[in-house]
C-alpha cells in the first residue's frame, strides 16, 4: 500500500516531509506529521542517499518511522465493509464508524453480484471495488473516492458462471491485476491492469472442472505472484483438486494439480507454520465438513496435513492473527449449521482452541479485520438467509466481546473489507 497517498487523502491530515539528499553518504531530515493542528509525530532521521519519499514511507530505511506512520494510519482511518447481495442486485457499502457499526449505502448492480474484492485499481490511493455479474458474464470496477461514494466506472467481459475474484500484481508492473474463476468454462480469466482502472484481458487459463474460490500469493519464493484455485467438481475417487498456477512474472502461468478433499469451495493463502513459505487452506463441503491444510515447501509444492474438522458444509474462510500470538488463525463459515468455526493456530500448521460461534441463517462470506480500531482483529460474516452481517468484536485472545448486527441487502453472499471512505476521526 502507498502510505503517502493513504495518509494525505483527506484535508484533515497534512504530512510534511523534508528530505535533503546529497550525492554520497546520508542526510538528516526533520519529519513532522500534524493532525488537526496537533503534532503527532516528529523525528530527526538519517536516510541513505538514494532513498525517495515513497521508500521512506514504506519503511524501507527505518522501521521506527514505518511503525509510527502505521499507528497514525490505524488511528485515523476506519475499516469499511462491502457486501454483495445476490437477491436484490446491489451491493451494500458499509462505511465504518470505528465502533463496529456502519453507515449503509446501497449501489445497484445487475446480475446477482458476487465475487467481491477490494484494491487500488487506478493508482490514486483510494480503495476500489471489483465484483462479478454472473448472469451477464461481466466484471465491474467501481472506483472509490474520499467520501466513500463509489460508482460503476468500468465493465469487462469474463467467462460463464463467474464465481470469485482476487487482486494482485501478476506481471510486476506495479499495477493491480484481477483473476476470475469461471465455473461453467473450467478456466480462469486473467485481466492485467494499466494502473488507470482499465484491464486488459489475457488468454484464459484452464484449471479444472467447476472452479470456485481463488487466491493470490508467492508460493515458490521467486518474487512473482502465483494463483491457487479450488475446483468443486468431485472425481470418481471422491476427491477434488486445487489448481496451482505458478506465475512467470508476465501474467502467464505454469499449472499443476494437487489432490485434496471434496466439494472444494473457498481457498486462502498464508504462512501457517512460520517457516517463511506460503501455505494453502481450502474448505471441503458436502459431507466432508473439514478444511484441508497444505503446508508449502517453498517451491510451489505442498505437504498435506490431516484435515481439520469444522462445522457443517463449510463455504468460505479467512486467515488472520486473532489472538496476537504471531501465529495465523483461521475462521470458517459453516452454511449447514449456521456457525463459524474459529481455529487458533499453533504456528506449526496445526490448530487448537477451536470454537464454533452461532451466527445468522446460512452464513456465507467471512472476513477478518480491525473494525473498531482497538488493535485486535474482529470477524465479520454475511448471513444469506436473514439479510444481515454479524460483527464479532475481538478481545485479542480468540474470545469476542459482543456481536453487532447490521442489516444489508437481500441474500448477501460475499463480503470484502478495506478503507473505502478514508474518513478521519472526529
Amino acid at each position: 500500500m502507498n502510505w503517502k497517498n493513504q495518509l494525505t487523502r483527506t484535508p484533515y491530515l497534512v504530512l510534511f516531509i523534508v528530505l535533503i539528499t546529497i550525492g554520497v553518504g546520508t542526510a538528516s531530515a526533520l519529519i513532522t506529521i500534524t493532525f488537526e493542528g496537533l503534532t503527532v509525530f516528529k523525528e530527526n532521521a538519517q536516510f541513505d542517499k538514494d532513498v525517495n519519499i515513497d521508500g521512506v514511507i514504506a519503511g524501507n530505511t527505518i522501521n521506527d518511522l514505518k511503525q509510527d506512520i502505521l499507528d497514525i494510519q490505524k488511528s485515523i482511518f476506519f475499516m469499511d465493509i462491502v457486501v454483495a447481495n445476490t437477491g436484490d442486485n446491489d451491493i451494500s457499502v458499509m462505511l465504518g464508524n470505528s465502533d463496529g457499526t456502519f453507515a449503509r449505502d446501497d449501489v445497484n448492480i445487475s446480475g446477482g453480484p458476487r465475487g467481491i474484492s477490494i484494491g487500488n485499481m487506478n493508482s490514486d490511493g483510494f480503495q476500489d471495488v471489483v465484483l462479478l455479474d454472473p448472469v451477464n458474464n461481466l466484471l465491474y470496477v467501481l472506483f472509490g473516492r474520499s467520501d466513500g461514494v463509489i460508482g460503476l466506472d468500468e465493465v469487462f467481459d469474463v467467462g460463464n458462471d463467474a464465481h470469485s475474484t482476487a487482486i494482485g500484481d501478476l506481471n510486476n508492473d506495479g499495477n493491480q491485476d484481477v483473476v476470475v474463476t469461471n465455473g461453467e468454462d473450467s478456466n480462469i480469466s486473467v485481466l492485467l491492469g494499466n494502473g488507470d482502472g482499465f484491464l486488459n484481458a489475457q488468454p484464459v487459463v484452464d484449471v479444472g472442472m467447476d472452479p470456485r474460490g481463488i487466491a493470490i500469493g508467492d508460493l515458490n519464493n521467486d518474487g512473482d505472484q502465483d494463483v491457487v484455485v479450488a475446483n468443486e467438481f468431485v472425481e470418481d475417487e471422491d476427491f477434488s483438486k486445487i489448481a496451482v498456477l505458478l506465475g512467470e512474472g508476465d501474467g502467464t502461468f505454469v499449472t499443476t494439480d494437487v489432490i485434496v478433499g471434496a466439494f472444494l469451495f473457498a481457498v486462502a493463502i498464508g504462512d501457517l507454520n512460520n517457516d517463511g513459505d506460503q501455505d494453502v487452506v481450502v474448505t471441503n463441503g458436502g459431507t466432508g465438513n473439514t478444511i484441508s491444510v497444505l503446508l508449502g515447501d517453498g517451491d510451489g509444492t505442498f505437504t498435506a496435513q490431516p484435515d481439520v474438522t469444522v462445522g457443517s458444509n463449510p463455504t468460505r474462510l479467512a486467515i488472520g492473527d486473532l489472538d496476537n500470538d504471531g501465529n495465523l488463525d483461521v475462521v470458517v463459515s459453516n452454511q449447514g449449521d449456521d456457525t463459524i468455526s474459529v481455529l487458533g493456530g499453533d504456528g506449526d500448521g496445526t490448530f487448537s482452541g477451536s470454537d464454533d460461534l452461532i451466527v445468522g441463517d446460512s452464513p456465507q462470506g467471512v472476513v477478518i479485520g480491525d473494525i473498531n480500531n482497538d488493535g485486535d482483529l474482529d470477524i465479520v460474516v454475511a448471513n444469506k438467509s436473514n439479510n444481515t452481517i454479524f460483527v464479532f468484536i475481538g478481545n485479542g485472545n480468540l474470545l469476542f466481546n459482543s456481536e453487532i448486527f447490521s442489516a444489508v441487502g437481500v441474500e448477501p453472499v460475499d463480503i470484502a473489507i478495506g478503507n473505502i471512505g478514508g474518513k478521519p476521526l472526529t
